[in-house]
């Protein structure tokens, strides 16, 4: 929008008194376009970029489990190597198992 508003402008050089409107309209389209990012997209990046983050962390957990298993590590240290990724509220085994998505307690041991 601003930058068709401005082409209008250098279209009408010629006679000043349209001049002021087209800038206008220009500064109208920008407002809204300022308006539109902050009120819309902006939110939507932020809750994409946490899901990524989350996704990111979930996947390192992962590899890093299947590493350890892989290098025959003691069950206890892979446990508390996986639970040094996650934040201090996180760290309980019922949350990690309610966010990872596993339905049985008895899955996880």
């Amino acid at each position: 929008g601003t930058v068709v508003g401005l082409i209008n402008v250098l279209g009408h050089m010629s006679s000043p008194d349209t001049i002021a409107p087209a800038i206008a309209v220009a500064f109208i389209a920008t407002l809204y376009g300022i308006v539109f990012a902050n009120l819309f997209w902006l939110p939507i990046a932020s809750k994409l970029k946490a899901k990524n983050n989350d996704e990111v962390l979930y996947r390192s957990l992962i590899l890093e489990g299947l590493l350890a298993i892989q290098k025959r590590e003691n069950p206890n240290f892979i446990k508390e190597k996986l639970q040094s990724f996650l934040e201090q509220k996180d760290r309980s085994t019922e949350r990690v198992v309610t966010k990872v998505g596993v339905k049985d307690q008895d899955e996880v041991a």
